[in-house]
């Protein structure tokens, strides 16, 4: 059982790294992030770059905590991708929260 439970903490670490799934050819990335619980509130920091305000998701249903960033790679007019080093993709992270 311990043996078990070590894959599994094993797995999970491995896998944050890591792309989840795509989305039409895009991957999608599990960033990192804190949830700091309070009495009267929850708040997430996360980890997302190319994200903003507008490209941002974060739902909470039924002690659900969903966040889903979408990034829009964007090449300035008249130039192209020459070398990249970096793939670029959306963020997705559900978790379970206690109740508030």
């Amino acid at each position: 059982m311990i043996g078990r439970t070590k894959e599994i903490q094993k797995k999970e670490v491995g896998q944050s790294n890591q792309a989840e799934r795509t989305r039409a050819g895009r991957r999608i990335y599990n960033p990192d992030v804190d949830i700091i619980e309070r009495k009267d509130h929850i708040a997430v920091v996360a980890d997302m770059a190319g994200v903003n305000e507008k490209t941002v998701g974060i739902t909470l249903e039924k002690n659900i905590l969903s966040i889903y960033g979408k990034v829009e790679a964007e090449i300035p007019e008249k130039m192209r991708l020459a070398y990249a080093e970096y793939g670029v993709g959306d963020y997705q992270r559900v978790f379970t929260v206690s109740r508030i």
